[in-house]
């Protein structure tokens, strides 16, 4: 059993960060490997009368004193009284002398952020706070900090409110660390957190699929499309599903407010057709094509229209849904992918090749490759990464002698100098293009 004295929060408060850290590492290294998230607890003495200091962070070795914090509850609640949706409300209303008043918990969570972002490694860490939870004699907020280089390199928007204080989602890693903070305030809640060996009920495919929602409920919430913010990703899941006369599903969607100045509608349905009646909804994005697509602003089709004018980036209110092939489709703005999503599973965008990098691994590798080999090789890769549904090249010294093992499984062919053309046609299939470096 653990030493109370230890650990002045709570109990099992160490073993409830190993825990909750191990699958914020898992949850966002799934995604990108050089994403190595960490996760720590902070709390605050509720009571001035109790034992124990005002402030703790566990762990203690990262760097984060806890009198860092040390002003986090004033900073809170000059914030809460600065809040709009407080201003506007009664002062004697049921929700503002409720501890779990959303304003207050959403004050306390932009306290601890603004702290951390005046942090001396604020440039190298993107620090996001969840809702406190009291536990016994603490208020306590989970930090979920991410390595700033790896992530600045996925486009994400820029607004991160709507209506001066409703929180959306810019990129689906900022999708993902709401979803994984708002678990991790869940189980906070529990009885005695952190006893169990598991802190977060949901697999890691349940969080990111949570985590594609709440990138479309941006969407929504911009376009004000209300009844659509819990539906628009499972409904546009479903479109990728289905098939018109044995073909997948390909066309385009544009997503915006009806009257969006950069959209001309080009056709107006008298009636329109929801998104979740899929079969109606699929037979319509089969006659988009070239610059014509469906309009749509969340909830239902009205009509067919396409791009008009020069959109300004900066008013995020225009997005491009992209069906791609069968159960593939992606979400962009501005031109800029935000996220890929492949059977009902959520994922970034492609990065683009580095071909430096790539020059120097296979160098490093291969060693004394030639020239022409490495260019030959590199022209492979890059058109590998563009199959829509993802491939697989291993190349190897000893390919022949690999192919022979697995003759049984896989279909042998004669050696054959392979061009970029023609790796793209047979990485088409399911499987993976064994390769000999020369």
């Amino acid at each position: 059993m653990p030493d109370a004295s230890a650990y002045p929060m709570w109990r099992y408060q160490r073993r409830f960060q190993l825990a909750a850290d191990a699958m914020a590492r898992s949850a966002f290294s799934s995604l990108d490997e050089a994403i190595e998230a960490r996760l720590f607890l902070v709390g605050f003495r509720r009571d001035e009368a109790t034992e124990g200091p005002a402030a703790c962070v566990e762990p203690d070795g990262l760097g984060h004193d806890a009198s860092l914090f040390a002003t986090v509850p004033a900073l809170a609640d000059e914030l809460y009284r600065e809040d709009p949706e407080h201003r506007t409300r009664p002062a004697d209303s049921v929700a503002q002398q409720s501890p779990y008043d959303r304003v207050l918990l959403r004050s306390w969570q932009r306290a601890v952020e603004r702290t951390m972002a005046r942090e001396e490694d604020a440039a190298v860490w993107r620090s996001f706070a969840s809702w406190p939870v009291d536990v016994e004699d603490y208020r306590v907020v989970c930090v979920l900090q991410l390595p700033d280089e790896p992530v600045a390199a996925y486009y994400a928007l820029n607004r991160d409110t709507v209506d001066d204080y409703y929180r959306v989602a810019t990129s689906l890693l900022d999708a993902l660390a709401e979803v994984f903070l708002t678990e991790c305030g869940k189980a906070l809640g529990e009885h005695h957190p952190g006893r169990s060996r598991r802190v977060v009920d949901s697999t890691i495919s349940e969080l990111h699929r949570n985590a594609g929602r709440g990138m479309t409920q941006t969407l929504a919430w911009v376009c004000r499309s209300y009844e659509s913010v819990h539906a628009l990703y499972d409904a546009l899941c479903d479109l990728a599903a289905t098939r018109y006369e044995g073909a997948p599903t390909r066309g385009r969607l544009l997503v915006s407010a009806r009257e969006h100045p950069n959209v001309e509608r080009m056709v107006e349905f008298d009636q329109p057709v929801l998104l979740e009646d899929t079969r109606a909804a699929r037979k319509l994005l089969e006659v988009t094509s070239g610059t014509l697509c469906a309009l749509s602003e969340g909830a239902e089709l009205h009509g067919l229209g396409r791009l008009s004018g020069a959109y300004d980036e900066e008013r995020e209110d225009l997005f491009v849904v992209d069906f791609v092939d069968h159960q593939a489709w992606q979400l962009s703005h501005g031109g800029q992918v935000l996220m890929r999503v492949h059977y009902g599973q959520p994922g970034l965008p492609v990065q683009p090749l580095d071909a430096g990098k790539l020059r120097s691994t296979i160098r490093r590798i291969f060693r004394g490759i030639g020239d022409e080999d490495i260019t030959r090789l590199r022209l492979m890769v890059r058109a590998a990464t563009r199959q829509a549904n993802g491939t697989l090249l291993v190349i190897s010294d000893h390919a022949a002698e690999e192919a022979r093992r697995l003759a049984v499984q896989s279909t042998l062919i004669r050696p054959t100098v392979l061009t970029a053309s023609l790796v793209h046609s047979l990485s088409a299939i399911d499987g993976a293009l064994l390769v000999d470096p020369q």
